[in-house]
């Protein structure tokens, strides 16, 4: 190796100098993060702590709303089948009204003819009364 010059060697200590410089530096500001850092230590455990408590509080309110929800599902689905089941009865009273709508009509029919044979009836029967001879007969016929 050969020996370095009075110049290199100063600009070799001036550079050592200034590294040294940085680094006394950089180790006051790591002491100043650490002595902060062990201040906020507590601090920060106790806002972990409240979080996981508020944590632990949500996860309970979420749980007992999910109950909430399965018991409301649970009735909605029986409101669905009643809804159901009165929608099909309802349908089938409509389909028993048309039919007795129908049976109705049958009969309204059904009576008018018999009222009108009871009309022809009484004529017949008021033509033959009218005639005296006719009541003789029947008389007799008694």
């Amino acid at each position: 190796m050969r020996a370095e010059s009075p110049e290199e060697l100063e600009k070799r200590i001036s550079i050592l100098k200034q590294r040294h410089k940085k680094l006394e530096v950089l180790l006051q500001f790591k002491a100043r993060a650490v002595i902060e850092y062990k201040e906020k230590m507590p601090l920060m455990k106790r806002e972990v702590e409240r979080l996981e408590e508020e944590i632990e509080e949500l996860r309970r309110r979420r749980e007992a709303l999910e109950r909430a929800v399965k018991d409301k599902m649970k009735k909605l689905k029986v409101v669905e089948n009643q809804f159901k089941s009165i929608a099909f009865r309802k349908d089938e009273l409509i389909q028993q009204k048309e039919n007795l709508m129908e049976e109705i009509s049958s009969l309204e029919r059904s009576i008018e003819e018999v009222e009108r044979e009871i009309e022809e009836l009484r004529n017949q029967l008021s033509q033959r009364i009218s005639d005296p001879q006719e009541i003789l007969r029947r008389f007799r016929e008694f």
